[in-house]
């Protein structure tokens, strides 16, 4: 069976679930879901997958590691240039003031060497081998 045909015949038997859903909790959600489905077994290039492929082999000589690396930074530049509300800007500001005061409060505390500390780290009693 061709897998095109085996698909169709699988969400052709989800229909009645979906609408069966759809029903009870309201809405056209489940419908839909179904329809996108029979449209990405009719049309597989709409798909993300597909669309990710064309892009890697029309931009980036079929590299995914140089496609991941652009999207990356298009997706870095995107977020710089969108400012935090300052109700977070500030709430973030908060935490690493607290964060730096403890780490403070703790590194005061401490009174053991760091060669000391190390051979404790690693003695094979401590690291219950």
């Amino acid at each position: 069976m061709p897998l095109k045909e085996w698909g169709r015949e699988l969400l052709a038997q989800c229909a009645p679930a979906a609408a069966r859903l759809d029903a009870l909790l309201g809405g056209a959600a489940y419908r839909d879901a179904v329809q996108a489905a029979f449209s990405a077994i009719e049309e597989p290039d709409t798909v993300p997958s597909a669309r990710v492929l064309h892009a890697m082999q029309r931009n980036h000589g079929g590299s995914y590691v140089r496609f991941v690396l652009a999207e990356s930074l298009l997706h870095r530049a995107s977020l710089l240039a969108t400012p935090l509300p300052p109700r977070i800007e500030d709430e973030f500001s908060n935490l690493a003031r607290a964060s730096s005061t403890k780490q403070r409060q703790i590194e005061a505390q401490d009174r053991v060497d760091f060669e000391t500390y190390r051979k404790n780290y690693l003695d094979p009693q401590n690291l219950k081998i």
